[in-house]
């Protein structure tokens, strides 16, 4: 939060990179809107987490580097960054949950099965999908989701594909990262 304690701090690291603190426990908090198919290097953080996801720019796709200090908070915030290159759902309360099961023979196709699967009901349910509550057990993942219907929400990108290239599930210092690029 900013000094005052109000608020968020919007630091600039670089040209290309914004970092947005989200102090969720005490208010709400506003999103600045991004310009449709322009992501610089969005990184949104909250405070006391080190739950995060970074938008990445990549020729002719767009990817999601997202951090988390369990394997079901990395896929969730995995998730939750493709959402916001869905759409912006600010102010929309979540109305529509599924329930959704992958299996994988490792993290890196979980991983994928389980953005896959998102997408998938995205278009079936005509739904942004914004909330996630993964459980991994094994080589199986059983998740709900929640989101809101298309109507309610800011359609800002579609995503064709979740795709293979440069897809990763690692551990990193305390905690996991998860790297993947989707066609768009």
């Amino acid at each position: 939060p900013s000094e005052a304690g109000h608020g968020p701090e919007i630091p600039l690291r670089a040209p290309s990179t914004t970092v947005l603190y989200l102090d969720l426990e005490s208010a709400p908090v506003l999103v600045p809107l991004i310009p449709p198919g322009r992501f610089h290097n969005l990184s949104i953080r909250r405070w006391a987490s080190p739950a995060v996801f970074e938008l990445l720019d990549h020729t002719a796709d767009v990817g999601v580097r997202a951090r988390g200090r369990t394997l079901e908070e990395a896929f969730a915030e995995t998730a939750r960054g493709m959402a916001a290159i869905m759409a912006d759902t600010t102010g929309c309360v979540p109305s529509v949950e599924r329930h959704v099961e992958v299996q994988g023979h490792d993290l890196e196709a979980l991983l994928h099965g389980f953005l896959s699967e998102i997408l998938y009901l995205s278009d079936v349910d005509e739904a942004v999908f914004d909330r996630f509550e993964p459980v991994l057990v094994g080589g199986r993942l059983r998740a709900v989701i929640w989101g809101c219907p298309r109507d309610a929400v800011t359609m800002e990108t579609e995503i064709k594909a979740v795709t293979y290239h440069r897809l990763s599930v690692c551990r990193e210092g305390d905690g996991w990262v998860c790297e993947v690029l989707f066609d768009i």
